[in-house]
């Protein structure tokens, strides 16, 4: 097995050892991580994106069930899609 992969499944064993809104936190970095390297190959590149905002982004400040993280993580998600989509159309272009 490589470094990456080895570092990877130790990763996932910690991971899987965590509740399920420390998991749903991780997911959540991880998408926003995904989300922001992306918005900044959109800025460098002039491709125009107004991230779609969301009343769900505010349901984590008070006593957030786990329905309201996976509904971030939807609300993510569907930025990321859309971003990516014309990311995609720009590169068929050039």
């Amino acid at each position: 097995m490589n470094e990456k992969q080895e570092l990877f499944t130790k990763y996932m064993d910690e991971f899987k050892k965590l509740d399920p809104i420390n998991k749903t936190n991780e997911l959540l970095d991880k998408l926003k991580a995904i989300f922001a390297y992306i918005s900044v190959y959109a800025s460098d590149n002039n491709i125009e994106y107004l991230p779609i905002k969301s009343v769900e982004l505010t349901d984590l400040k008070d006593d957030p069930t786990i329905d309201d993280y996976i509904e971030v993580a939807m609300v993510y998600a569907q930025n990321i899609e859309e971003l990516l989509g014309l990311i995609i159309d720009y590169l068929k272009e050039s």
